[in-house]
């Protein structure tokens, strides 16, 4: 289920703006590793590991998890601390 978010550090950059995918892997990389520093590793590998993102199209990053019982439990309990990655 997708979870739409903006990731600050992907501004201006979309699949169609020129960022390739190695580029759009990078930034999703960085932003995971500051998302598992501010949860910790038990919370990161219990409801992030499996966090995608999918695209980032008009400044706002498309992510998506495997459920929507996931979906729904990071919308409503982590979805400021992935903004603020």
């Amino acid at each position: 289920m997708p979870v739409a978010t903006a990731v600050s550090e992907a501004r201006g950059q979309t699949m169609g703006d020129g960022a390739g995918r190695g580029e759009l892997d990078q930034i999703w990389t960085r932003a995971r590793a500051r998302l598992k520093a501010s949860v910790g590793d038990d919370a990161f590998n219990s409801w992030f590991q499996r966090l995608e993102m999918e695209e980032i199209l008009d400044d706002v990053a498309h992510l998506s998890v495997p459920t929507k019982f996931l979906c729904s439990w990071i919308e409503s309990k982590y979805v400021e601390r992935i903004l603020a990655c």
